[in-house]
Parts: C-alpha cells; structure tokens; sequence
C-alpha cells in the first residue's frame, strides 16, 4: 500500500501556563508525519485544541473531534463515533509536569516530562494488568524547523509481549512541545483510523509557517506547460462505469492570482454489461480551459484529520484527509459518511457506506467523484489519481486515452450450452474467473486456464465474469444441462 501517507497533525495545544517539555500547547498548531523513506503519498494530520479549562490548578486540554472505530459497539450499528483525535479527547497539563493522556479505552497515559535522564516511570497499565515504563534515555540538541532546542527521549518498555510498535518512543522539545510520538488515541497499538502508522515526526508548523503544512492554492494548482494528468472515476458496482481521463496543459496565463489553462481533454468510457446487458465502450477528444485560484493562502481552512458535522440525523460528515509526496506534492480528499443518533449519541450506521471523494491534487487541478444518497446507505463511487507528470517529476503509472485505452479483449467460451467442461479461448492476457449462478452467487472461480470443469454443478444459467490483466472485466452467459 502506499496508502500510507505523511500523516500530519497539527498537535499542539498550549496551556495557560508554559513548562519546559510540556507536550501539548493551545496556542500551537504543529504538523506531524511518518516517514517511510520512499516518495509515495504518505498521510497528513491535523489537531489543534477547541477549548481549555482549568481545575484545581490543573490544564485540560480539548482537541477537535474526529471519527474513530468505535470499539465499544457490539451491535454493528455504531461503527464509527465522533471521539477525540489521534492523541486522544483530552490532555491533562499537570503543575508537576506530568501530562496525561487518554487512549480509546479510557486508560490514563501519564507522561513525566521533568523526569531526568535515566529515570523510569510507569507510563499506564492498561485494563489486563499489562503495564509501559517510561525511561529518559536520551536528552540532546536537536536542528528543526530552523530552530536548535533542546529534545528529551522517553523509551517504552512493557511485560506486554504483543507490544510492537517501532519505534517505542516519545520525543519532547524544551520549548516546542512533542517532537515524535505515537497515537495516544489507539495506544498501546498502530494508529489506523487514516492509515497504519506507529510514530509521527514534527514536520511543520503555522504562525509563523514553517516546513510542511496544509497545501496552499498555488501548491494545488499552479502547474506548467506540457504537465499531464491521468486519473480515473468509477461508479456502480455492477454494472459499472469507468471512465479514463487525461489532461495536458497546452497553454497558461496568469492574472494576479488567477491562472488559465488550455488543456487537451481525453475521455474514454467503458460501461461493463450485466447478465443480457451488452458492454458498451466510448472515446472523446475536446480542447477546453479551465482557471484556478493560485493564491498563497491554505487551500482550506479544516485541518487534516478534523471532521466537520451539522450534526443532525442523516446529514454527511467530512473528515479531510491529506497526502503528501516530497516529489509528488499534495493530494486532498475527503472522506464523507452519514451521521445517525442511538443511545449512545452521533454515531455511524454499518449500513452507510463511507463514500471517498478525491477533491484536488497537487498538479492534477479539481476533480470531483463523489455521491451520496441515504435511502440507500451510500452509494459506491471513487476518483483514483493514476499518473501526474508535474514539472519534470513523473508520478504513478501512465496510460494513454485514446481508441486504444479500452479496446475489449475478445475471447470465446465453447461449448455452450455445456454438460461437462467449456473452453475458454482469448486474443489478450487475463488472470482469473468467477463464474456466478442465475443468484448472483459465487458458485466457482480460480485462475486463469483453457478449460473449466463444470460438471458437478446442477443444471441451469450461468455467469462467467473474467478479469483482463489491465482490470477489464468481461462476462458471458453459459448454459449448464
């Protein structure tokens, strides 16, 4: 997967009272990433603090929500909730310089930042008694940011044997809160509500900004002449339609901060048949423009991981997801679902189906493939980035829109009707089958071969669907007597 995407968080909430190593600011908004060293899309997160109250001396700290799994629901109608973000619902800003945190279940994480090198604490024990140590094994400079502060390194430790995150690590600066750390939120495991990720890194930061934050309009769409684009929209499940699309810039202008290209648009369309409903395959070619908005100002104002909701039964919420390539740029999308009330408050049915919708991407300029529709809990469309040729730098894999994009592979099925065995032959590479009876019931399948035994299936309609090693998918009827 490669879904795995420079997580950002914006984590940093500041209390009324400053200390040396406290984890968590209000005033602060800190983007945080997890590296894997490759230049895929890795994924962004975003939290900043909505309130602080003070008790008895102490902080706490509230970050914004965000929809997490929700592993209390035993019924299936509750599959997601609108709960704390990826470090958890609240942070308790100690006097004594313990910061504590809270992890889905509810457990107290407490971190000790004054504590000095060498020094072990217990960091929680969790609800079968396992317990995490905390030991200060490194204090040093550290260059981030353009900064030079001090940074303190809390190694974990537990008698829990399933433990396995790496590294097992929290990384606190004197003067600028958390460094690295995991997901309070899903400790003591991999955080994965957005992707599967054990520790994210201080990357950037906003007022002033700094480093890697949220995209801007001229990040997104400020692109050159002879840049191209291949993306993909799907909708349906079956029948379906897939529709290939290719951009390349021709010509640009700008005007302040509005820039307008001429593009040579390339469509080709293919609408696969079901049962007796025959494919269908199309082709364009069109010059149009399009401008776009290529100011230096944040592309959005929702941060990255943060879900917005009206709140009110049966509306979508969006959870903005963002992406980031170091030779790529910027992706966006959103992910919608449809909120609904039970006893235990705003939660997500199992029957809405979690609708992605690509919005904007770094050099690719707007697309849009979304639906929604309540009656029928959601509805099965996507938008997939193939290819982006961006200044020089080739991203993904190109394909060509052209008469040839979707030129169907033939193939025949003989005999038919059949008793025994039927014999596939085919003008082009294909991987595997299904066959499905008149149901629409997976009967049969297996990889690709001349000949499929059908004798020990009883008499009657069937549906052969075979796959293309380019992912077409073609189907016929067979007869079984």
């Amino acid at each position: 997967m490669k879904f795995h995407l420079t997580l950002f968080l914006t984590a940093i909430c500041m209390a009324g009272f400053s200390q040396n190593y406290q984890s968590v600011r209000s005033t602060d908004v800190h983007y945080f990433m997890a590296y894997d060293n490759d230049n895929d899309y890795d994924p962004i997160l975003a939290i900043a603090c909505d309130s602080v109250d003070f008790v008895s001396g102490d902080s706490i700290l509230y970050p914004f929500k965000a929809l997490q799994n929700n592993y209390s629901d035993t019924t299936g109608n509750c599959y997601l909730k609108l709960q704390g973000s990826w470090i958890g619902e609240k942070i308790i800003v100690q006097p004594n310089g313990v910061n504590v945190f809270f992890n889905q279940d509810l457990d107290s994480i407490f971190i000790h930042t004054l504590d000095t090198l060498g020094q072990v604490s217990l960091m929680m024990e969790d609800q079968l008694g396992f317990q995490y140590l905390t030991t200060v094994t490194d204090i040093s400079e550290v260059n981030f940011l353009g900064y030079t502060d001090t940074v303190k390194t809390f190694s974990i430790t537990s008698d829990n044997t399933a433990f396995n995150l790496s590294p097992a690590e929290i990384k606190l600066s004197k003067n600028h809160g958390v460094y690295a750390m995991m997901a309070m939120f899903s400790f003591p495991v991999a955080y994965n509500s957005v992707s599967v990720e054990d520790q994210y890194e201080l990357v950037g930061q906003d007022f002033p900004t700094i480093g890697i934050t949220k995209p801007t309009n001229q990040e997104l769409f400020d692109i050159e002449i002879g840049d191209i684009i291949n993306y993909t929209t799907h909708s349906g499940s079956i029948p379906y339609t897939e529709i290939y699309h290719e951009k390349k810039i021709l010509d640009k202008t700008v005007n302040g901060t509005t820039a307008t290209y001429t593009i040579e648009y390339k469509q080709a369309n293919y609408f696969s048949g079901y049962i007796d409903m025959p494919s269908t395959y199309s082709w364009s070619s069109d010059t149009v423009t399009e401008s776009y908005d290529i100011s230096n100002v944040y592309y959005t104002n929702q941060l990255p991981g943060q879900t917005v909701s009206t709140l009110t039964f049966n509306d979508p919420e969006s959870t903005l997801l963002v992406y980031y390539s170091g030779n790529c740029g910027y992706k966006i999308t959103s992910k919608s679902e449809a909120v609904a009330s039970d006893s235990s408050g705003f939660c997500f049915h199992s029957w809405h189906i979690p609708t992605v919708t690509s919005t904007a991407i770094s050099g690719a300029l707007d697309y849009y493939g979304s639906c929604y529709d309540v009656q029928s809990g959601g509805c099965n469309t996507s938008t997939s980035l193939n290819f982006k040729y961006n200044s020089g730098v080739a991203c993904g894999t190109q394909f060509f829109v052209s008469t040839e994009t979707l030129k169907p592979i033939a193939f025949k099925v003989f005999p038919n009707p059949s008793k025994d065995y039927i014999t596939i032959e085919s003008n082009g590479e294909w991987t595997h089958f299904v066959l499905f009876n008149a149901n629409g019931m997976n009967v049969l399948e297996g990889v690709k071969t001349s000949e499929i035994d059908i004798s020990i299936l009883p008499a009657g309609m069937y549906f052969l669907q075979i796959e293309s090693a380019n992912n077409e998918i073609i189907r016929e009827k067979i007869v079984k007597y």
